[in-house]
């Protein structure tokens, strides 16, 4: 058998470029963010996230529900317990709310709470909508 010094053959060379355009192919592959959640979406997660607190408020452990610029987030509120649920605010929603202090609406222990309006800007339509929190039993109302 003659060894073939110095020259790469045909199968090599294949073999080579193969590696390389795997490696560059797996470098260059952007995953792509989750979809951006409709309102439909966010309000019934909303609506399950809430009830699920005040179900759990009603049974004896304060919960809170604090609103950020770009998220709401459910939580025990004796600030011991990690067990905390977040949701993002779909793109479509702008909530007018200050950094500080944080926008909490606390669910007392009988799953009550304090009357409370947030005001939320829906952009495709251009037009200004309410979140309000009534008094007893946690409800709300999004008009």
């Amino acid at each position: 058998m003659r060894r073939h010094s110095g020259m790469v053959t045909l199968v090599e060379t294949i073999v080579a470029l193969g590696l390389i355009s795997t490696v560059l192919l797996i470098t260059n592959i952007r995953i792509s963010p989750a979809p951006a959640m409709s309102e439909a979406q966010f309000w019934h997660q909303f609506r399950a996230m809430w009830e699920r607190r005040v179900l759990i408020a009603a049974m004896g452990q304060s919960q809170e529900v604090e609103f950020t610029p770009t998220r709401v987030i459910f939580r025990a509120n004796d600030h011991r317990t990690p067990a905390t649920e977040t949701l993002y605010w779909p793109a479509n929603l702008k909530p007018k709310i200050k950094q500080q202090p944080p926008t909490i609406v606390k669910l007392g222990r009988n799953g009550h709470s304090r009357p409370f309006r947030l005001n939320i800007k829906k952009q495709s339509v251009n037009e200004w909508h309410h979140l309000t929190v009534l008094m007893g039993w946690g409800a709300y109302r999004y008009v």
